[in-house]
C-alpha cells in the first residue's frame, strides 16, 4: 500500500480580543488574546469569551458585545475555509461610587453607566 497523501490546505485563524490581554478560550484551552493558529481547511473548532471579565484594576470590568464579523454570542463553532481573524469585542465599563443625600443610585447590577466625552 502506498502512503496517502494529505491535499488538506491549512490556514492562518487569529482570535483576539478588542481589549488586549482578555482571556479567550480555543477548543477547551485558556490563551491571552492575540492567538495566532494554523489549521487545516474545513476543521471545526469551537471559542469563546467570558460574557464579563473583571480587570485587575479595582472598578474596571469589560463586558462582551459581539465578534467582529457581528456574530453575537461569546461562544461560537468555525470551520475553518480561508485566513481569517475573529475579534471578540468588549465595552469597558467602570465602576464609579456617588454619595448623595438622595439615596443609592447604582443599578441591580452595582453599576452606574458612564459616558466619558474625549
Amino acid at each position: 500500500m502506498g502512503k496517502l497523501r494529505s491535499n488538506s490546505q491549512k490556514y492562518v485563524v487569529v482570535i483576539d480580543t478588542s481589549s488586549p490581554g482578555l482571556p479567550v478560550i480555543i477548543d477547551g484551552t485558556e490563551y491571552m488574546g492575540g492567538v495566532s493558529l494554523k489549521w487545516d481547511e474545513y476543521s471545526r473548532h469551537t471559542i469563546s469569551v467570558q460574557k464579563i471579565v473583571l480587570s485587575d484594576e479595582k472598578g474596571i470590568r469589560y463586558v462582551f458585545e459581539s465578534w467582529n464579523d457581528g456574530y453575537m454570542s461569546p461562544s461560537r463553532s468555525i470551520i475553518v475555509v480561508e485566513n481569517v481573524t475573529y475579534t471578540a469585542i468588549h465595552k469597558v465599563q467602570y465602576y464609579v461610587q456617588v454619595e448623595t443625600e438622595y439615596g443609592d443610585i447604582t443599578g441591580s447590577d452595582g453599576m452606574i453607566k458612564v459616558v466619558l466625552l474625549e
